[in-house]
């Protein structure tokens, strides 16, 4: 009995040791040292580490989450540093993938925290194996096709997903859980392709997207303390100083949480070309899970001119274009916003 008290003495210890860096947080009587406790075994998953991911993900890490997969498909460029606040100038001249870029350096942050990066594009060939078993997925995404298969899964599993989005001065958020409300009740369908003003054609101040983080952070730490969902969607205008707060009612005829139909989920069978927002490039997806020979593909495209192979991607330039490839084939064209042209090029040089 002697024997066992020590033991359970020195794990007493040892959590009060760990959490010693929360006390602040845990003085907060509605989270308290119970809802810490729930945050160091609750796993989550950001889904981009652009300008919402990044703070997202800093928050996250700081708060004390047990788990991160940070997951996005892009690199450091120098005009991501404005907004995207985890990143530094070194990430940028090396064009280090924004996930392991921001596991780096949140790995310094909190060494409690099991940060894992993952440099994929979320599409429905891997979607719900990178959400599985986690408990939350925050939205820290830049296009609204992504967000949609992140719903369809979400709702398939039951994971709450709390979406959020930043454009000049302007931010949203909103958490869906399961049995209620979900992306498309209020959405349902994708807008048309230029329909919405993007980061190219309006900015972003960097404000946006911290007010937006700050709300799906918030979010996630209410309802991993077990509160509910509040069924609301919050729009922020931090120019004019307006704030708008609208209710979202489950509607019993949405295609995803209503009818269980997973369309974008579903939708395998097409390759698909995206121009990013504030890249002036263009990404190729593939239809299916690739896993390319990178150094063979180099041995074949150096005789066009420089070719590099990082260890995360192969880096080329053709026909004036910079042209990065990833081992999952996905590929991304700098240089242009024509997804015709960059298709193009990827079929005369690559063969996709």
């Amino acid at each position: 009995m002697k024997k066992q008290a020590s033991v359970d003495r020195e794990e007493k210890m040892s959590d009060q040791a760990d959490f010693e860096r929360y006390i602040r947080q845990m003085r907060f009587a509605p989270l308290g040292p119970e809802g810490q406790a729930r945050l160091s075994k609750t796993k989550i998953v950001v889904a981009g580490c652009g300008a919402l991911g990044s703070f997202i993900s800093v928050l996250c890490v700081r708060a004390g989450f047990g788990s991160v997969r940070l997951i996005d498909r892009d690199v450091v460029d120098l005009n991501n540093l404005h907004r995207q606040v985890i990143y530094t100038e070194e990430d940028a001249h090396n064009a280090l993938p924004k996930s392991e870029a921001a596991r780096r350096h949140l790995t310094k942050v909190n060494s409690q925290v099991y940060i894992e990066a993952v440099v994929a594009d979320i599409s429905p060939n891997n979607v719900e194996r990178l959400t599985e078993g986690v408990d939350l997925v925050l939205d820290g995404l830049d296009n609204m096709e992504t967000r949609y298969i992140i719903n369809d899964a979400c709702v398939k599993a039951g994971i709450p997903y709390i979406y959020g989005g930043a454009i000049g001065a302007f931010s949203l958020a909103a958490a869906f859980t399961p049995n209620g409300p979900c992306l498309r009740c209020i959405w349902p369908a994708p807008p048309a392709p230029g329909d919405l003003p993007t980061c190219d054609t309006m900015g972003v101040i960097n404000t946006a997207p911290a007010q937006a983080a700050s709300w799906q952070v918030t979010e996630a730490l209410r309802l991993t303390c077990g509160l509910p969902a509040r069924n609301r969607l919050w729009s922020m205008d931090l120019w004019e100083g307006a704030f708008a707060e609208i209710r979202i009612s489950k509607n019993p005829d949405c295609p995803t949480c209503g009818k269980r139909q997973f369309d974008f989920l579903n939708a395998t069978q097409a390759s698909w070309a995206i121009s990013l927002c504030g890249r002036n490039t263009v990404q190729i997806s593939q239809p299916i899970s690739v896993n390319m020979d990178l150094e063979a593909l180099r041995d074949r495209l150096k005789t066009l001119g420089p070719t590099l192979f990082t260890g995360f991607y192969l880096e080329t330039t053709l026909e004036n274009h910079l042209v990065r490839i990833f081992p999952d084939g996905r590929i991304m064209i700098s240089g242009t916003c024509d997804v015709a042209e960059a298709r193009e090029i990827a079929a005369k040089y690559i063969g996709m």
